[in-house]
């Protein structure tokens, strides 16, 4: 009898080890494995975006780069020299204006206009004209030179077939522009024209 009792007790001891060896098990097992259905996130990775180069050099081949800066000098010269301007003799002028139908912010044109009975033959039509500044080699500037208070702006009309190289001389606070014509010798001067009268009736109107 004692010894069916003592054997009943190592029985269920065995027993009661077993379970708590099995219960811990399951929970090691479910504490390192997430839940049937569910994904465990991996932590962020800080992503460095790259900067742009600070140092960018300019493709020469880049048109929109160059008709940038060619536009913005010519607009430039353009506001120094644009207008109506008319001859000391007030027998010819040169008119430098932005055509209505420009297909450019500088599409420029100059006319110039004299009247045949003051003026020997001298003046031409130049259309679509681009400016530069200084003096081409091709012209010779003024016996006196470009002045301080001067800036020297070469005209070039590029007008079909030809092109008619041509050089002002104007002065910076735009008080005048010195003018050689084509075929003559010495310059002329030419001030804002500020007359209301249309410019080509005004040097037709000069005496003979």
């Amino acid at each position: 009898m004692r010894k069916s009792i003592i054997y009943g007790l190592l029985l269920m001891l065995t027993l009661l080890l077993c379970s708590c060896n099995t219960n811990t098990d399951s929970a090691d097992v479910s504490a390192a494995e997430p839940p049937a259905g569910t994904f465990e996130e991996e932590p962020p990775v800080d992503v460095l975006e790259e900067e742009p180069p600070t140092d960018v050099s300019v493709n020469d081949s880049d048109n929109s780069d160059v008709i940038s800066d060619y536009g913005r000098e010519q607009m430039e010269l353009f506001e120094l020299v644009q207008g109506k301007w008319i001859c000391e003799t007030e027998a010819a002028y040169i008119d430098i204006y932005l055509a209505e139908d420009a297909e450019y912010d500088w599409d420029y044109e100059i006319r110039m206009g004299y009247n045949p009975d003051v003026h020997v033959y001298g003046y031409e039509l130049y259309d679509f004209v681009t400016f530069e500044a200084g003096v081409p080699h091709s012209v010779n500037p003024p016996e006196d030179g470009i002045l301080a208070n001067e800036t020297a702006v070469c005209f070039n009309s590029r007008y079909g077939e030809f092109s008619i190289l041509g050089l002002l001389v104007v002065d910076n606070e735009r008080q005048y522009i010195k003018y050689q014509p084509d075929n003559i010798e010495g310059w002329y001067t030419f001030y804002p024209y500020e007359s209301e009268m249309d410019i080509n009736e005004y040097i037709y109107s000069q005496p003979q």
